[in-house]
């Protein structure tokens, strides 16, 4: 995960951050698809691109952070994806998912 240098002569309560956006019903009904197709074919396309919330830790708000990454496994039981670096992604928190995949579904 990235993390931002604080520039000399601020604190972390300077570095502005973004609040969690609430997707509508046709953008989840769009990722819980494409989730739910990767899961499907997770053996045969694991490279994706995923768009994700980042809670800070220090205070309210976060950051928005797009990355190309191998799944490693999908927990449906807990919701999330872990990727191969161990990071793991809650579903709730992904906004945007895209792979190659993809391609080969109407998906809308």
């Amino acid at each position: 995960m990235k993390t931002k240098k604080i520039p000399d002569g601020f604190t972390a309560a300077d570095i502005q951050t973004e609040s969690s956006i609430c997707t509508c019903e046709t953008p989840k009904a769009v990722l819980n698809e494409k989730l739910r197709i990767l899961c499907e074919y997770a053996d045969e396309y694991s490279e994706i691109t995923v768009t994700y919330f980042v809670p800070d830790k220090k205070k309210s708000g976060g950051e928005y952070v797009t990355v190309c990454v191998t799944v490693r496994k999908f927990d449906n039981y807990e919701r999330k994806l872990i990727l191969q670096d161990g990071t793991e992604i809650l579903f709730e928190d992904i906004t945007e998912l895209d792979s190659e995949l993809f391609n080969r579904f109407d998906i809308e």
